[in-house]
């Protein structure tokens, strides 16, 4: 039956090697920044309306809560079929995005000075056949070392 799907068993456990790259904490910088916006305002709503305030004080805690949460359930990796980015931690926000090897065509990051400080990098990936981009990642943490990563692999998966 395995035959039919063209499916390969995983028997081979020296070429099953699985790397995992993190959001970067700088990621959260503009979502946490809203986030005080929003508490902010209500320290200052409080005197007039204190209902409203306190309010407002409850959504600054619960978006923030989501967003700590959401930063610890998303990553980058990559396994045998391909390049994937998996987010989400709610059951209607949870999704993974990614290329797999055969349309991959490159990876690339762009570099800045705040990219090089804090050693994070946003992570660009194209398709093979049109240049087009597949996948658009945030901050990644060490980015510049999974983009050199990722494209060994791609190189060695053109040269089968």
């Amino acid at each position: 039956m395995n035959e039919d799907f063209n499916y390969k068993g995983s028997s081979n456990k020296k070429n099953r090697t699985n790397y995992k790259w993190r959001l970067s904490i700088f990621s959260l910088f503009r979502p946490m920044l809203f986030s005080f916006m929003i508490f902010f305002s209500a320290y200052l709503t409080v005197p007039i309306l204190y209902e409203v305030g306190y309010f407002l004080y409850f959504l600054a805690v619960i978006y923030s809560l989501y967003i700590i949460i959401h930063y610890f359930s998303s990553y980058l990796y990559i396994n045998q079929s391909g390049i994937w980015f998996k987010r989400g931690f709610l059951p209607w926000k949870k999704g993974i995005t990614g290329v797999v090897w055969h349309d991959a065509g490159e990876v690339g990051f762009k570099n800045s000075f705040i990219g090089w400080v804090i050693k994070a990098y946003p992570i660009k990936v194209t398709n093979r056949y049109n240049n087009q981009i597949e996948l658009s990642l945030p901050f990644i943490k060490n980015g510049h070392k999974a983009t050199s990563i990722i494209n060994a692999y791609i190189l060695e998966f053109k040269k089968k």
